[in-house]
């Protein structure tokens, strides 16, 4: 209103903005200028800045609260988890969604806010950049791929580190990664290395690379090794058929906590496999199934709609 009133030639005001005293004759306003604004124009602006947006609702609040919901659930499995850390030797079996990744991780943190020096792999290295990114860690944990993590060993101790010519990358890291990583941990000391060494995704990690995961240990033969796996994932990049056995304590975690019910329901047909789900977990909506597209960019514009 008070910027109407201005507009309309006011002769004497405060300035809406500032509250300063405010004069038309020395303003280079013209006094006129309120005449202009007709009737006409009035509408003109109404029709301008009348609310006649479509509201696109959004489940984002609804996915937020669940998301709540299923990480407090999760935690009442690390709860039941945390009893297990007594054990120095702990082989984690469960199924996508059980919230291996989360127990694991806040494993890490709990062992690291004890004071022991911690190293937390998994074989993605997307996943060990968003755990980095998404949780706070001590200075005691250092999150890493089990590439990042053998590439740093080896060049840190002058050795080349370089995939020969006519080598494809998998193979690569099979056989020759682990070696050379072997050769770098005869230079390691034990201000190197870990008291604990938790790996997430251990169903991918190929058997060649567990004696190096074991040399990252301060205490190889007995010190804290926790692995988590999901064995029906196992195979995917052709690994995961054998494990460190020495007095490994198993827990399984059967249960999806990561989903709806109504999702879980949904992949348990798909799959038909009985995955059971979380018992507080929210019902949710139906999912919604998409035609495959074959083409990429495709696929994700479909998603995203």
């Amino acid at each position: 209103e008070r910027g109407f009133e201005l507009w309309g030639g006011a002769r004497d005001a405060e300035c809406w903005q500032c509250n300063r005293p405010f004069n038309s004759k020395t303003s280079g306003i013209s006094t006129g200028k309120g005449d202009q604004f007709t009737a006409d124009v009035m509408r003109q602006i109404v029709d301008f800045l009348k609310d006649d947006c479509q509201y696109v609702p959004v489940i984002s609040p609804e996915v937020d609260e669940d998301e709540e919901v299923i990480e407090e659930l999760t935690q009442q499995q690390y709860r039941a988890f945390n009893q297990l850390m007594r054990n120095n030797r702990i082989l984690v079996k469960g199924t996508a969604g059980s919230g291996k990744t989360m127990i694991a991780f806040w494993a890490a943190q709990a062992l690291a806010e004890q004071g022991l020096k911690v190293l937390f792999l998994c074989y993605n290295r997307q996943l060990a950049d968003w755990l980095t990114l998404k949780y706070d860690s001590t200075g005691r944990l250092a999150t890493k791929s089990f590439f990042m993590y053998c590439k740093e060993i080896v060049v840190s101790k002058g050795i080349r580190y370089h995939i020969p010519p006519g080598t494809k990358q998998e193979d690569f890291y099979k056989g020759p990664a682990a070696d050379l990583f072997l050769q770098a941990s005869d230079m390691m000391t034990d201000e190197g290395k870990y008291d604990v060494v938790i790996v997430d995704e251990a169903q991918d990690f190929h058997h060649s690379w567990w004696f190096p995961v074991q040399l990252s240990l301060k205490d190889p033969d007995n010190g804290r090794l926790y692995l988590f796996l999901d064995p029906n994932q196992a195979g995917v990049y052709g690994h995961g058929e054998r494990y460190p056995g020495n007095n490994m304590t198993s827990q399984d975690l059967g249960e999806n906590c990561r989903n709806t019910k109504r999702i879980v329901d949904y992949c348990s047909g798909i799959l038909q496999t009985g995955i059971g789900a979380f018992e507080l977990s929210p019902e949710g909506e139906a999912p919604e199934v998409l035609e495959p597209r074959e083409d990429p960019s495709h696929r994700a514009k479909t998603v995203q709609k």
